[in-house]
């Protein structure tokens, strides 16, 4: 990580900081891991959780692409989709009563 052992690391609290981080190549693979490690993690709990609640791969697709693009808002729009259909089946429920 270049010259940070010698008590300069970059101050992570600013954008400038984190610029800084990736200005090296051990800051970019430790960026990059952190980023892969995230889409794969939450992809597969997506896949999985999307398994259980029975929709389709097909539909799947989308949500999981997001997530490998732009992780946290691929994550977000299966979140809203899991739980709009999720209220949906219990309304169905209350009314089947």
């Amino acid at each position: 990580f270049g010259s940070w052992g010698q008590g300069n690391a970059p101050d992570l609290t600013t954008l400038a900081g984190v610029m800084a981080l990736f200005d090296s190549k051990g800051g970019a693979v430790l960026g990059w891991t952190h980023y892969l490690a995230f889409d794969l993690f939450i992809g597969m709990w997506i896949a999985r959780d999307a398994d259980q609640k029975g929709f389709s791969r097909i539909v799947q697709l989308p949500f999981l692409f997001l997530t490998l693009m732009v992780g946290p808002i691929g994550l977000l729009t299966w979140l809203i989709v899991r739980d709009r259909r999720s209220r949906e089946q219990a309304k169905a429920a209350a009314k089947a009563k």
